[in-house]
């Protein structure tokens, strides 16, 4: 049972106590951080909004007029039947 727990501002930690067969523990958790914006960002970069918050995956290979690919790609190569050779970036 969690009975307490202790926010540190200096720190910026929470310790939790925690009373297992009367017997007092501490767990200490670092604080997180996340950015959902950029998260997002890298999450789309490879699909493409079909409506109703639904997506498709896209081949997102750079075509010769230099915009993105949107055909489906193949199922473990992450490219189209026109771009299956070319490699994907390294991020």
């Amino acid at each position: 049972m969690i009975s307490l727990y202790y926010y540190i501002p200096q720190y910026e930690s929470i310790f939790f106590k925690i009373d297992i067969n009367n017997t007092s523990h501490y767990i200490h958790m670092e604080k997180v951080e996340i950015n959902f914006d950029e998260s997002q960002k890298i999450w789309r970069q490879n699909k493409q909004s079909i409506g109703n918050g639904s997506f498709r995956y896209i081949c997102g290979a750079k075509c010769k007029n230099g915009d993105k690919c949107h055909n489906k790609p193949f199922t473990k190569l992450g490219r189209c039947q026109i771009h299956k050779w070319k490699k994907l970036p390294i991020n």
